[in-house]
């Protein structure tokens, strides 16, 4: 004869298979997070690389140009370094509003971002 379980033991076992399974979802969930997030941060820091070089020779360049209109050869440089120097403090005047709260955004949205809310 075959033993049956009990309606208890049968309880128990279908909660043990739930909970495994609503942790390896978290699990699948978590993972999938972790790697968008991921991906989104290297996209970014390689578009600011590619951006940052093509932003420091189109520098280089303005700054030799603004040297040669005006017959000196380093004031196109301290030009181009001011109108830095004046966007950077610029920057760290606004840098939560400007920066800080933005990114934070963007990342939580990206965390939280449900592809199939339908």
């Amino acid at each position: 004869m075959e033993a049956t379980e009990s309606p208890v033991d049968q309880l128990i076992t279908h909660a043990e298979d739930y909970l495994k399974t609503r942790q390896q979802l978290t699990q699948h969930v978590i993972t999938e997070k972790v790697v968008v997030l991921t991906s989104t941060l290297v996209t970014a820091y390689l578009l600011f690389v590619f951006f940052a070089f093509a932003a420091l020779f189109a520098s280089l360049g303005l700054a030799m140009w603004i040297s040669n209109r005006m017959q000196d050869s380093f004031a196109g440089y301290w030009i181009v370094a001011s109108g830095y120097l004046i966007l950077g403090i610029i920057m760290v005047l606004l840098r939560n509003v400007a920066l800080k709260n933005p990114f934070m955004n963007a990342m939580v949205r990206s965390i939280y971002n449900e592809k199939n809310n339908d």
